[in-house]
């Protein structure tokens, strides 16, 4: 095994840890060395109890896990401040920030054979990774995500799923709502495209995933869409982000948002997922993009609204 060692700093909620992760395994398979994931970074206002990763059964020989706890410990201040500018220094010294745009798996391989393999240290990596390459660059058996303790209830809407045909409809909003003018928040064109689309292919049960329930249901109450043909599935009904990923792609047709929670999603579908709508245009703004998107998923042309006016 080649001495090198890199910690992956894994961000954000579920779709970027999936990025993180895929990449940092990539990583690992490339350059024969374990790789550390560590979580100390993660946005954990997403999240009560774990990190949604840490509910995946994944590879532990190539992986190690940092910090994968929700615990934290009350230090004085003064030693979190010593400890705090040490840290930062020792991160300025030995690390490497990919920025959107240049973390896909081109950058990624030039990164791995100038520094990591000659590296006798531990570097520590950062970014997004919005490259699906990655993914498909790794061994078949490692693309697998699946379920340490699948949940009876995860279980029970699977069998649903796949008895009656359905499209699953992921409503990002929480979050999202602050930020329409530079992420966007898409409207109800592209919804409504999307579910013309779907019933053309006699898709009469639309199930919306959604991390704000009630903000969801009055939305789509606005827009004038038949709420008989809807059914909402939130944190109430599933708490694991991980469970409600899979059980998105478990349906016919998956709907994404313009969010990388529903791209894996529709990534890791299973094969009864025969279509995949996505927003063609990632973010209002266009600061980053997701890459190597499968060209059999169909585009539908992103429409944004403005918080207020939905």
């Amino acid at each position: 095994m080649v001495k090198s060692k890199l910690r992956f700093r894994v961000p954000g909620g579920l779709g970027n840890q999936l990025f993180a992760y895929f990449c940092a395994l990539y990583a690992a398979q490339k350059i024969d060395s374990a790789i550390e994931l560590d979580f100390s970074s993660v946005d954990r206002s997403h999240y009560t109890s774990t990190i949604p990763l840490l509910s995946m059964d994944f590879p532990h020989s190539l992986l190690n896990i940092k910090d994968g706890s929700l615990e934290s410990k009350v230090v004085h201040p003064k030693v979190f401040r010593i400890k705090n500018f040490f840290t930062k220094a020792i991160r300025n010294q030995r690390s490497n920030v990919f920025l959107p745009g240049f973390d896909t798996r081109e950058y990624v391989d030039e990164f791995l054979e100038r520094d990591a393999l000659n590296n006798k240290g531990c570097l520590t990596v950062e970014g997004y990774f919005g490259d699906f390459s990655f993914y498909n660059a790794v061994d078949s058996a490692s693309r697998v995500v699946s379920l340490k303790n699948p949940s009876r209830q995860f279980s029970t809407l699977k069998a649903e799923f796949s008895s009656l045909p359905c499209a699953a409809v992921h409503h990002r909003l929480g979050d999202f709502l602050g930020l329409s003018e530079s992420v966007g928040l898409l409207s109800k064109d592209f919804y409504e495209t999307a579910f013309d689309l779907s019933r053309k292919l006699g898709i009469t049960r639309f199930k919306i995933f959604t991390n704000d329930l009630s903000g969801s249901q009055e939305i789509f109450f606005k827009w004038g869409f038949n709420l008989k043909e809807l059914q909402w599935i939130d944190s109430n009904i599933l708490s694991d982000p991980l469970e409600n990923l899979l059980l998105m792609g478990s349906s016919n047709i998956l709907v994404s948002s313009n969010s990388t929670f529903s791209f894996w999603a529709g990534k890791l579908a299973s094969e009864i997922c025969t279509n995949i709508y996505y927003p063609a245009e990632f973010r209002r703004d266009g600061f980053s993009e997701v890459k190597n998107i499968p060209s059999s998923w169909i585009p539908i042309k992103s429409s944004w609204i403005t918080v207020g006016s939905q």
